[in-house]
């Protein structure tokens, strides 16, 4: 209960804040859709329901599905009570007014209550979306994901400002992601198709939907029986049936298949060319910009050539100049090939989240579909992140897709007086998503913003400063679509790189194994090729360093690092240092180095650039060293990347090494005989070589009065007699004091962070 009240509190103050600085911006620029909508509250208040769509005196015909147009009808019944008849005239010359201005934004700040409602039925109430994250984290990703979603840039612009309706339309996404992830199906199918009939875009996820229904409610991934199948099948067509019937049915009652002919014809326009008249961010972008560029050498070269359309700023048909022209066809065959990557994430191993169906299923048309707007960005943003404050490895393609989703947004408004705010805006939920990240993952934001992501914003900062400031100064009123094409051109960049990150994130487990052991060879080989500098002596040892790194059990992407820094030989504790890392790359057996290197290393560089003096002269590490399928653990991956001598030392026998010497299944249990004889053989603390296939490059160790060994080996910088007597010293147990503290801090470490409410 007390729970309630204060998650209740909170979400009151965010929402406050946020209706707050919607009325203070109601004075701000008004674009078209202001009688865009004015106009349908006309035409629903003033004419019969059969001629809703039949409707043209202006030029903003009725072209949105039936529940939209009944939405305008309540709209149009709340206008009349607050005595705005005036406004309610059916009119050929826009009207606007106060009273236009004031009730319009209202109903966007009033409808914004609701969508702000439906994140509260999101973060708040107990459901699917929650189980599979950490106990310590739920609390702080539930607060976080509500501000990210109540205060989303998208809907200050595109709503609150510009002016439409996009928040309540997303009310039916959240409800929709909610009733799924609790395994209600019916009711986020309905919720879906009453979406659908709101705005027919949203038929962006309905790929989706068909993906994750085929899995998980018809069960097709456990084998349901055909009859088990054909009855859910018909209750869910039954079910979607119920919005469809209430929006175009009494348009059929009133004007029979005219009528429903007449919607189709409105909702589903081909007269427009590929790309609105400011290109969205997406890969028709990129191939406009493609084929200005053919047509502008070709132009150099002597070729006569027409000049391309796409750059007037206008919306309205085009053929390409140099490329061939694209049509809706070649478009939609393109959608349909990239919306392939649904299957791919149906034949997982691991199952994949509804709200990342969701979204690469908007990314296909978002990037590839025909006439998309700038605004549709938003059908990607709102799912990705649900996904990002439900698992860390969606974090790093969010925020770079969250970024590039504010700055492709941001010239939607362009005159003088919303130019500061735009921008304050921007940097503010900006600020916000960075905030967010790091008070849930309690990760430094280093590990989610890559040194390339950030030269990427610096690129979106110029050109907006270009945009706003430059651009007239140097060309007056000229190439006035210059700047608008370059931002369109350079977020392109940012979007599809998003998505690249996406499917890595998401397929890398299941369909990138070849890479990943690609790339821990290649790392292998440098390591090889440069070990540490030879330590001569133990004499020249002052410190000694232990690594260790310990995992979220139920979320092993979370992890903690810990180096320990001790004396050498008095093995007193100097220092402790820690990392918060989200690792992403994947656990394979045997390729644990491609995992856990880069954070150890990260950690061992960052202590000896901000502390030269605690600089260890040996790393212990919790793993091996030369004793490896390929000669190099990871131990000699982090000897070799750090320049330290580093030192392996494994609690398990390592079977694999055994394995790529050509050793028979009875050859591997004789090898298991041998350390349980060699170890008995040691009396106290010891160690004996461990002689197979003619090959010393590990020590059976048992120290600190522990009759249960580990095994030694080097990583590199240092010989394997000298490693194995720096183990024995560093001993009080059977693992060595520098490693066993590092192990009981980076553990505490991830309960307090992640595992303890």
């Amino acid at each position: 209960m007390e729970n309630n009240r204060t998650n209740g509190a909170y979400a009151l103050g965010v929402v406050s804040l946020v209706s707050a600085i919607q009325i203070a911006l109601i004075k701000c620029y008004t674009s078209t859709d202001f009688e865009v909508h004015r106009n349908w509250m006309a035409i629903t208040h003033q004419l019969p329901l059969s001629k809703w769509y039949f409707e043209e005196t202006s030029e903003w015909t009725l072209d949105y599905p039936p529940f939209f147009a009944y939405f305008e009808k309540l709209l149009s019944v709340f206008a009349k009570g607050f005595g705005l008849a005036e406004i309610l005239r059916i009119s050929k010359e826009p009207i606007f007014n106060d009273s236009v201005l004031i009730f319009q934004r209202f109903s966007v700040i009033f409808t914004h209550l609701i969508y702000a409602l439906s994140c509260y039925i999101l973060c708040f109430r107990k459901h699917g979306h929650w189980a599979q994250m950490p106990k310590g984290l739920r609390r702080r990703a539930r607060i976080a994901l509500f501000a990210v979603l109540v205060a989303n840039i998208g809907f200050f612009i595109v709503d609150s400002v510009h002016f439409q309706y996009n928040g309540l339309l997303t009310t039916f996404v959240i409800l929709s992601t909610t009733y799924a992830s609790e395994n209600k199906f019916l009711k986020a199918a309905i919720a879906f198709c009453a979406l659908l009939n709101f705005k027919h875009i949203y038929v962006y996820y309905a790929p989706a939907f068909v993906g994750y229904y085929l899995l998980h409610y018809f069960g097709l991934r456990f084998g349901s029986s055909p009859t088990e199948i054909m009855r859910k099948g018909l209750l869910l067509a039954v079910m979607m049936s119920i919005p469809f019937l209430l929006s175009f049915g009494p348009f059929f009652l009133a004007g029979g298949f005219d009528g429903i002919k007449q919607i189709i014809a409105r909702l589903f326009p081909l007269q427009r060319g590929l790309t609105h008249a400011y290109w969205a961010p997406n890969f028709w972008a990129l191939y406009n910009f493609a084929d200005l560029l053919l047509y502008k050498l070709s132009c150099l070269a002597g070729y006569k050539l027409a000049a391309p359309t796409y750059t007037s700023g206008l919306v309205q048909e085009y053929n390409h100049v140099v490329l061939p022209s694209i049509g809706p066809n070649a478009s939609l065959l393109l959608t349909a090939i990239s919306l392939g990557v649904l299957l791919a994430l149906s034949c997982k191993r691991r199952p994949t989240d509804f709200s990342i169906f969701m979204t690469v299923s908007a990314y296909s048309f978002f990037l590839f579909g025909y006439h998309v707007h700038e605004k549709a960005i938003i059908l990607i943003t709102i799912p990705l992140t649900i996904a990002a404050f439900t698992n860390p490895i969606y974090l790093s393609p969010w925020f770079l897709l969250n970024t590039v989703s504010i700055t492709s947004l941001l010239p939607l408004l362009f005159t003088s007086y919303e130019i500061p705010i735009k921008y304050a805006a921007g940097l503010g939920f900006y600020c916000l998503s960075l905030v967010c990240m790091k008070y849930v993952y309690s990760v430094r934001l280093g590990r989610i913003i890559s040194p390339s992501t950030v030269y990427y914003f610096a690129g979106l900062v110029m050109l907006e400063l270009y945009n706003t400031l430059l651009h007239k100064v140097v060309f007056g009123d000229r190439l006035s679509f210059l700047p608008l094409m370059l931002i369109s051109v350079y977020n392109s960049c940012g979007v599809l790189f998003s998505y690249a990150q996406l499917l890595w994130r998401e397929l890398g487990e299941d369909y990138g194994l070849w890479w990943t052991r690609h790339k821990l060879h290649a790392l292998e080989k440098v390591a090889l090729d440069n070990p540490p500098r030879p330590l001569d002596s133990l004499d020249a040892v002052q410190y000694v360093g232990g690594l260790d790194i310990s995992t979220c059990k139920q979320s092993p992407q979370l992890a903690v690092v810990t180096l320990s820094i001790f004396s050498y030989p008095e093995l007193k504790e100097i220092d402790v240092f820690d990392n918060v890392q989200i690792i992403t790359e994947p656990y394979v057996c045997d390729y644990l180095g491609i995992r856990e290197c880069r954070p150890l290393v990260d950690l061992v560089k960052q202590v000896c650039r901000d502390y030269p003096n605690l600089t260890p002269q040996v790393l212990l590490v919790d793993g091996n060293g030369e004793f490896h399928s390929r000669g190099c653990g990871l131990a000699s991956l982090v000897g070799s990347q750090t320049g330290i001598p580093t030192v392996g030392i494994a609690k398990n026998l390592n079977v694999s090494w055994l394995a790529a010497k050509g050793a028979s299944n009875g050859q591997i249990d004789n090898a298991h005989k041998l350390v349980t004889e060699v170890s008995q053989a040691i009396t106290g603390d010891g160690y004996q070589a461990f002689r197979f296939f003619d090959a010393e490059v590990m020590n059976i160790v048992r120290a600190g009065g522990s009759k249960i060994p580990v095994f030694v080996s080097s990583g590199g910088g240092i010989s394997l007699e000298m490693a194995t007597k720096l183990v024995l010293h560093c001993s009080r147990g059977r693992v060595v004091e520098p490693i066993r503290f590092a192990d009981l801090r980076s553990r505490e470490l991830v309960r307090n962070l992640y595992e303890e409410e």
